[in-house]
């Protein structure tokens, strides 16, 4: 498997049958698909698909990736693509990465709301002095 010997598939072409997923948020403006495989139990086993320039989406790909909708778009795809296990240092991202030549949905996309943000909670403020005021002699 991918995950389990990055170093063997490295710089190398592969083809990979995965979920996809696409957040499209105000908060993002890059629409990026990641792929991953939810039973598989590589901690890194998800990929960021990078869409080479000269990759041409069929329509339905393209909704896939670039629909305007604030919502989690998720459907099973294959991506063909150059491999690259150091793609990004992992840190709140995939480590792994694909250059794609093809994206192709082999299943009906389907999409569910953004998580709701968490209501701000309001402090009584006080001014500083009085909080440090409460330290001082």
């Amino acid at each position: 498997m991918l995950a389990r010997n990055p170093e063997a598939y490295d710089r190398k072409v592969v083809q990979i049958e995965a979920l996809g997923s696409v957040i499209s948020s105000p908060l993002f403006s890059d629409h990026a698909i990641t792929i991953f495989e939810s039973g598989c139990t590589e901690p890194d086993a998800w990929a960021t698909i990078e869409l080479k320039e000269s990759y041409k989406a069929t329509p339905e790909v393209d909704a896939f990736i670039n629909s305007q909708q604030a919502e989690i778009r998720n459907a099973r795809v294959v991506v063909v693509g150059q491999f690259d296990q150091w793609a990004s240092m992992g840190c709140f991202s995939p480590r792994f990465g694909i250059k794609a030549t093809s994206v192709r949905l082999i299943s009906p996309a389907t999409s569910e709301a953004l998580p709701k943000r968490p209501e701000a909670t309001t402090h009584q403020a006080g001014s500083a002095e009085q909080a440090l005021g409460a330290d001082s002699p």
